[in-house]
């Protein structure tokens, strides 16, 4: 009997944890230049405004998201703290992020790369929300491929959200296993 409760508490525990724990991890969105520049400097930090695409991280289209959009991207404490900016389609805003900080910025000959961590995403797009869910932490990378001049590059990169229902699927199922473990103590 006592078996069967244990058996069943890790049965539900299991259950209520795999939709969560196949949501949970990192997902997000890359970007593909299309035209203009990022800029660079130690003075002003990373500014700019670049046409963009997007797709899946395994670079497939997103659904309905297959236009080109407006990157812009500004540093609000230069040189590397409170980058924000926006993606949007026109002037319908796909979603803002903040409170980044540009934590790597590295140039080598006419190649760049940067990446822009803590940041804050907000105002997400209903269609987006499943690859970065507002609200959520994430990052902001981009990379040149042989297009930096020493001031600007063509830039490449993506976006990632930190998906926290690992952890409370985790949680979750360990409470529902020792409640399990409980029920086989022996009374003395």
């Amino acid at each position: 009997m006592k078996v069967r409760k244990w058996l069943f508490g890790a049965a539900i525990g299991v259950l209520l944890s795999y939709p969560f724990a196949a949501q949970a991890g990192i997902s997000g969105i890359q970007y593909t230049h299309v035209s203009n520049v990022f800029n660079w400097s130690p003075a002003s930090g990373l500014n700019g405004t670049e046409k963009v695409t997007i797709q899946h991280l395994n670079g497939s289209s997103i659904s309905g998201f297959t236009g080109t959009y407006s990157l812009n991207v500004q540093t609000l404490s230069p040189p590397t703290s409170n980058v924000s900016g926006s993606l949007k389609n026109g002037a319908t805003t796909l979603f803002d992020f903040s409170q980044g900080t540009l934590s790597v910025f590295q140039t080598a000959g006419s190649n760049a790369v940067f990446a822009v961590t803590v940041l804050k995403y907000s105002n997400v797009a209903p269609g987006l929300q499943n690859l970065i869910p507002n609200n959520a932490y994430g990052s902001f990378t981009g990379s040149t491929a042989g297009t930096w001049n020493g001031k600007a590059g063509q830039f490449n990169g993506q976006f990632s959200a930190n998906t926290p229902e690992l952890g409370s699927s985790v949680t979750m199922m360990t409470m529902l296993l020792g409640s399990g473990f409980l029920g086989l103590r022996r009374k003395r």
